[in-house]
């Protein structure tokens, strides 16, 4: 329940993060790659907090991971097209959902494999 209620709050941080950022299409890209660089770096401290040896599995999760929930965004915002804030956060919330549980199974088969 605790970790369920982690998760959600997290998407909507996500969410918020991506919605105010990443709303207008210039420079897009630019400030993709800023905040690439800081999950990265994020990947990079949780290594060295916690093994090492970890660094290129941790790297791979979470670039990976901050990449499809941008994909995610890039999918309402420009396919769809939703500008409302409330139906955002909630069609984020709901497409994350999906986007972590495939992503748990594709990175739980790719770990077997090192």
């Amino acid at each position: 329940m605790l970790a369920g209620l982690i998760f959600f709050l997290m998407m909507f941080a996500f969410a918020n993060l991506f919605y105010f950022v990443f709303s207008k299409a210039s420079n897009i890209l630019e400030r993709f790659a800023a905040c690439f660089v800081g999950a990265l770096g994020i990947a990079f401290i949780v290594s060295l907090a916690t093994d090492f040896d970890m660094l290129k599995i941790n790297l791979i999760k979470f670039s990976g991971y901050y990449l499809l929930l941008y994909l995610v965004h890039l999918f309402i915002i420009e396919v769809i097209k939703l500008n409302k804030y409330s139906i955002y956060v909630i069609s984020f919330s709901a497409m994350a959902f999906f986007v972590t549980i495939f992503y748990d199974t594709v990175i739980q088969s790719f770990i077997q494999y090192f």
